[in-house]
């Protein structure tokens, strides 16, 4: 009875023993089963053959060990064991490793899990049972053995790159994730006088010869030229740049002046007259000679009757109108910035000269209703051409200042044209006879030319960060030269501007 006693606690003792290494996860079934995962708790991968029956124990199922990669010791199992540990980790499944190098999930049908590392192995047939199987609840996977805090990619929609390139004009002036385009503009005035070969609104004179049927001045007293003196003209500047430096500029500037100068001729000797800027046949006198060295008046006479006095206006009016439109090309190195570019520009200049001569009155013997010279001229250039820039910044590294040059080159491919019109009219009566007299001379003439321009321009630069958009001040000394843009009599004289120009804009 004792010895009996005995066997029957050591049975309960060994059942105990079975039953606390199965809830551990160390209970290895009688006979395997595919897939794995559907296995709870999961096999092991390399089952000590002293637990397992030699009859249960088949090499191609359960492959020896990895030599490279030995099988965990139990000491580096969680603490908790395998079950409580597969419980934890169900809701956030780890990715396994492959043997490829890939990365997978769940193991499939004919894969077993041998030291973390996922093996293919030949499907074979499920085994028959003696009882039917019941349905084992899925796992996700073998647990890992330590815990992965891995961060989650964002999206490359949501990825930021922080770009301090400069496009123009200034310096971390966008962020290329924000702005797939830069676009600018600067607005502002440019002071500029110009300087035109002949400006001169009239002459006195007081001795002339005549060549060929023309008078020519030999001796001029005085001479009044116009000074328009400085303007201050419209200046704007468009442009967009995307991310890879490529951009287009649209530039427009205008500038225009007027000036006049008067006086009045009041010798009636003839010893003194006034004579307009251009030559015969278009070309007003205001004289009282008769005839001798002193020039003839070409109006009706009224001065050398002794009438009245010659009031002479003379008025200049300048004009230039530009527009370029050229694609850009940006480029950074440190501190330094460049912007090139090159395009097509149309340009227009036009000068007009106007002369009038009025007198009015009676002797007893005649009389002068009227005694009128107008006299119209207009030169006009307009031309089309290639057009190349460059500008370049150094930025100071303070305070957003930063110091410019930049020149520009065109060639310009256009017409002169001229234009001529002299208006006499005389009325009144001579001894009570009645008379109406008028001339018109009309003279026209037009040649193609190519004017070439150089500019240049250097300057300082203010830039200030106002939310996402950049605020610009420049200010600058600019110079213009336009090589044959003529003047009101020939083609061969040039036109240049100087001055400065003052420009604020913004930057988005």
């Amino acid at each position: 009875m004792q010895r009996l006693l005995t066997k029957g606690l050591a049975v309960l003792a060994l059942q105990g023993l079975a039953s606390v290494a199965c809830a551990q996860g160390y209970m290895v079934p009688t006979s395997p089963v595919y897939p794995p995962q559907l296995v709870y708790p999961p096999q092991l991968a390399y089952p000590p053959q002293m637990l397992m029956p030699p009859a249960i124990y088949n090499p191609a199922m359960y492959p020896l060990p990895n030599q490279a990669q030995p099988m965990r010791a139990k000491a580096d199992r969680p603490p908790e064991g395998i079950l409580p540990a597969l419980l934890k980790r169900t809701a956030n499944k780890p990715l396994l490793p492959l043997t490829d190098g890939t990365t997978g999930t769940t193991p499939t049908s004919g894969e077993v899990i041998t030291n973390s590392t996922v093996q293919k192995l030949p499907v074979l047939p499920a085994t028959p049972s003696a009882e039917p199987s019941k349905p084992e609840p899925k796992t996700e996977g073998p647990a890992s053995t330590s815990e992965h805090n891995s961060t989650p990619a964002l999206p490359a929609s949501s990825a930021t790159s922080s770009s301090t390139s400069s496009a123009l004009p200034c310096d971390a002036c966008h962020a290329s994730d924000q702005k797939p385009w830069l676009i600018y503009g600067l607005a502002g005035i440019s002071v500029l006088r110009s300087n035109i070969s002949e400006r001169q609104a009239f002459g006195l004179t007081n001795s002339s010869t005549v060549v060929n049927g023309t008078v020519q001045v030999t001796n001029l007293l005085q001479r009044q030229d116009f000074s328009p003196g400085i303007q201050v003209t419209p200046l704007l500047i468009l442009g967009a740049m995307n991310q890879d430096g490529l951009g287009v500029r649209g530039r427009f500037w205008y500038f225009q002046e007027e000036d006049e100068a008067v006086t009045v001729n009041t010798d009636r000797s003839g010893n003194v007259a006034v004579v307009s800027a251009l030559n015969a046949p278009f070309q007003v006198i205001s004289s009282a000679s008769l005839g001798g060295t002193v020039p003839t008046a070409t109006g009706g006479g009224a001065l050398a009757s002794g009438i009245g006095v010659d009031t002479i206006q003379a008025t200049h009016h300048f004009r230039t109108w530009v527009i370029d439109l050229e694609a850009t090309r940006y480029f950074e190195s440190g501190p330094w910035s460049l912007l090139t570019g090159g395009g097509l520009r149309y340009a227009r200049l036009e000068q007009d000269y106007g002369f009038v001569r009025t007198n009015a009155g009676s002797n007893g013997l005649v009389t002068f209703d009227t005694d009128t010279e107008s006299l119209n001229a207009q030169h006009k250039f307009e031309g089309v051409g290639p057009t190349l820039s460059a500008e370049l910044w150094r930025d100071l590294g303070f305070a957003g200042l930063s110091l410019y040059g930049g020149t520009r080159g065109t060639l310009l491919i256009g017409r002169h044209s001229f234009r001529n019109e002299l208006y006499s009219r005389a009325t009144g009566n001579l001894l009570g006879n009645p008379f109406d007299q008028s001339i018109l001379t009309v003279g026209t003439n037009g040649t193609t030319r190519i004017v070439p321009v150089g500019e240049l321009e250097i300057g300082a630069q203010y830039t200030r960060q106002l939310g996402s958009a950049v605020f610009i001040a420049r200010a600058g000394f600019q110079a213009q030269t336009w090589i044959d843009a003529g003047n009101l009599s020939t083609t061969r004289t040039n036109v240049d501007f100087y001055g400065g120009n003052f420009l604020l804009g913004l930057q988005y």
